[in-house]
């Protein structure tokens, strides 16, 4: 039982809270680059920012990906199946 509470923290509860966290930092972030680009000068900067925002998101959710799929390799591929849970 332990295993699976285990396997479902790190496989679903782990990755939305990175999520989360993500997506705050990028809205910060956001909020804060649209403050400081007040004139038409720093609009191309700006919008470099927010390409390079979400290509941090996307790389941040890839290195997730890559975790999870080393936890599924530790305790196997049939590790989520519900045949395997012995309730």
């Amino acid at each position: 039982f332990l295993i699976i509470l285990l396997v479902l923290v790190l496989v679903v509860i782990l990755p939305i809270v990175l999520i989360i966290i993500a997506l705050a930092s990028s809205t910060i972030n956001f909020v804060l680059n649209i403050n400081n680009n007040n004139n038409n000068s720093n609009i191309a900067g700006f919008i470099r920012s927010a390409i390079n925002l979400a290509l941090n998101f996307f790389e941040r959710l890839l290195r997730q990906h890559d975790s999870i799929s080393n936890v599924l390799q530790l305790f196997g591929r049939n590790a989520l199946s519900p045949r395997q849970t012995n309730f």
